[in-house]
């Protein structure tokens, strides 16, 4: 399974391996303590022309693009780190995803080094980066084609803030996502743009861990989910053809235990509804990982790792395995050493028998 929020989707991290907004521009989140806040000040905003594009002009960000789709606009806080605040706008057009987000930092020279940090993205495989101006504004351009997907990203300075647009797909769009990125990054328009205060925590429901996976239940508890940030992906192309929804919600959609969880997915079987698989996802932090796998297994009876042999993940490691009364399985997850950017631990559910279900590649099914 994965999952995004606006923007962001953390449980099959290979699927979005090179989600560039996470993994460059929002590095800097990996060093907060805290769960981000989301503000969503519209979803499914704006009005198509002849052409299909529409206007997007951030809220609260001071900066505008043209995006081939209706689109979220929103804020998210960080509760601590060197990034201040990030407006965003963003939208799937097809198998294609547009963001744009203006990064506001603590000063100039906090900007000026994630600007420079993003710049050693040139060095992975099959990127190549590119230096030049926009509007007077130092600008670099990042190319990324693999096996599996197609990235263009461009970063531009702007005082003590970055503004990062991003066009990305599947290794199949690129031609489309290099004729949807010129006119985008060429339609980019700022501000100076101004930094707010964060909101307070809200009270949070349990995760619904306990209804495992029943048909009508967990969907219900599910969808009843406090949550700013919605979106449906459909996987057509891989049979059985699946519906993952992906939600996230202002500082935290739901609590295991006393841990708060930021985003949450669903799997359901297109044809049917029935759900497949549930996730929740955390921002990691070694005493937060701890903590959920004292609870997981506290409460339910330890099964061996080899229960997920054959599908780990490239970025997250299984440590712990439970199973439930009714048969499903949970298991915990967290970042592999080394793995760079936004990180988070996740907690799923789902039965033995749809495991390389939940784990498919999804990039191949779109």
């Amino acid at each position: 399974m994965s999952s995004r929020m606006t923007h962001v989707q953390p449980h099959r991290p290979q699927a979005r391996a090179t989600l560039l907004l996470c993994g460059l521009l929002l590095c800097s989140l990996a060093h907060a303590d805290g769960v981000p806040s989301v503000q969503m000040h519209r979803a499914g905003a704006g009005t198509l022309d002849s052409d299909g594009w529409t206007e997007a002009s951030s809220t609260l960000g001071d900066f505008s693009v043209r995006l081939p789709c209706l689109f979220n606009d929103f804020r998210m806080t960080p509760m601590s780190g060197d990034m201040v605040m990030a407006d965003g706008l963003g939208c799937p057009a097809g198998a294609i995803r547009l963001s744009a987000v203006r990064a506001h930092y603590r000063d100039e020279a906090t900007a000026s080094k994630y600007f420079e940090r993003i710049a050693t993205a040139g060095n992975a495989p099959g990127a190549q980066l590119e230096r030049s101006s926009q509007d007077g504004h130092p600008t670099q351009t990042l190319r990324t084609e693999t096996d599996a997907v197609c990235a263009l990203a461009r970063t531009v300075r702007a005082g003590d803030s970055n503004i990062l647009l991003i066009v990305e797909g599947p290794r199949s769009q690129c031609d489309a996502i290099k004729t949807t990125a010129t006119p985008f990054l060429a339609s980019l328009k700022q501000g100076t743009g101004a930094v707010a205060a964060a909101p307070a925590n809200p009270a949070l429901p349990e995760c619904p861990l306990a209804l495992e996976l029943a048909n009508g239940p967990v969907q219900s508890a599910f969808n009843a989910l406090p949550h700013d940030v919605r979106e449906q992906m459909e996987e057509q192309k891989c049979q059985p053809a699946t519906v993952m929804t992906l939600m996230m919600s202002q500082q935290g959609i739901c609590r295991i235990g006393d841990t708060t969880m930021s985003m949450a997915s669903l799997m359901t079987l297109k044809d049917t509804g029935a759900p497949v698989g549930l996730m929740f996802a955390t921002w990691y932090g070694p005493d937060k990982d701890a903590a959920l796998k004292t609870l997981l297994e506290s409460h339910y009876p330890r099964q061996p790792l080899s229960v997920y042999a054959g599908l780990e993940r490239l970025t997250h490691d299984v440590t712990s395995v439970v199973s439930q009364p009714g048969g499903a399985l949970l298991s915990l997850t967290r970042p592999s050493p080394g793995t760079p950017g936004v990180t988070f631990s996740t907690v799923t559910q789902g039965t033995a028998a749809n495991l390389d279900l939940m784990n498919r590649d999804l990039n191949s099914c779109r």
